[in-house]
């Protein structure tokens, strides 16, 4: 696994277990439909992300549906940490 998928997953697990049998379905998660994290914290996560691999996520980003799984999540960090939109 990737640092920006295992930050996701580690950041997730500080509330419940992320589950899967394995790494694809871990990363295959939609933390959001399941309620994993209430939107409050959801934004504490994107703000945590963006200080922590000094990123900003555009518009655009928010709005995906990419966002809505670990896996997800981790490549549009990956994306951006590799030289887009950066802080």
């Amino acid at each position: 696994m990737g640092a920006a998928q295992e930050f996701v997953l580690a950041y997730l697990e500080k509330f419940n277990p992320v589950p899967g049998a394995d790494a694809e379905a871990k990363l295959a998660y939609d933390f959001l439909d399941a309620g994993h994290i209430d939107s409050f914290e959801t934004m504490q996560m994107i703000l945590t992300i963006e200080d922590h691999f000094k990123i900003r996520f555009q518009e655009e980003h928010l709005q995906s549906d990419d966002i809505r799984t670990v896996g997800g999540l981790a490549a549009i960090i990956e994306h951006l940490a590799a030289g887009g939109a950066k802080a």
